[in-house]
């Protein structure tokens, strides 16, 4: 089947309209929903954990799973937003080229050219991302960085390249994350506690970022009704629980 992709707007304008908000808040509501897949599994990881009188086998697999879910919100999210913008073919199942920031072979667009054509040119440069930087390998710290930082790029196409890799039980030896946690203490084989919950944060706050921007510059009304949890943001699982996702700084809320 071929696809016919919609042709250039100007620049400033969104390839989304008012009257497509109903798709819009759907989008919104599956990246939500994925997010909330992501928030049980850290808290279900950090029960086995607290439970376990040491190493558990089963709190690694959690983890795994809490940084690769976390990517598959993204990928899944950007999807969508480039199928309602016209800048992705319906029919594509190479979600991991569009989910990428970065050039992916031939392609220079990805990610980038999706999110540009539904948040009229503001994105990806308008995000504003709290990035790892840790000094501490426990407890996550974060310095911010715009949408169009190397490090950002470089940080959300190893997660999706990576994450593709993990569909045939393959993890790179020498994990090129641009910053030191647990996970360099690895076989190559895991993802450490610390880097899964970095991969979190930052895709929680790529997709919130995007959807304020798109649904702003698209006109779209009770945008806020769109947003992911600012509990999220905060690191809380569960407000009224005061169940944590993370140890250290907040990203918002």
């Amino acid at each position: 089947m071929v696809t016919t992709l919609r042709p250039a707007t100007p620049a400033g304008t969104s390839r989304l309209t008012p009257g497509q908000r109903p798709e819009f808040a759907k989008a919104c509501a599956e990246a939500r929903s994925g997010f909330g897949e992501v928030v049980d599994l850290v808290l279900v990881a950090d029960e086995v954990s607290a439970r376990s009188a040491g190493p558990d086998p089963r709190v690694a697999t959690l983890d795994r799973l809490v940084a690769f879910r976390a990517v598959v919100a993204w990928e899944r999210f950007v999807r969508e937003v480039g199928v309602l913008s016209g800048t992705a073919p319906a029919d594509t199942d190479d979600v991991g080229r569009l989910a990428c920031l970065g050039p992916h072979g031939r392609d220079e667009g990805t990610a980038r050219r999706v999110l540009a054509a539904a948040g009229a040119g503001r994105l990806p440069d308008a995000l504003s991302i709290r990035f790892p930087a840790p000094d501490k390998e426990t407890s996550l710290t974060f310095t911010t960085v715009g949408g169009s930082s190397e490090s950002l790029t470089a940080a959300v196409d190893w997660w999706v390249r990576t994450r593709h890799g993990v569909a045939h039980r393959w993890l790179p030896r020498h994990v090129a994350w641009p910053v030191r946690t647990d996970a360099h203490d690895s076989d190559g084989r895991t993802v450490g506690p610390t880097t899964a919950r970095y991969a979190l944060t930052m895709f929680l706050q790529l997709v919130d970022q995007s959807i304020r921007v798109i649904a702003e510059e698209a006109g779209m009304v009770r945008a806020e009704d769109l947003w992911l949890p600012a509990h999220w943001m905060r690191g809380e699982g569960d407000p009224a629980s005061g169940t944590r996702l993370w140890v250290g700084e907040t990203i918002g809320g």
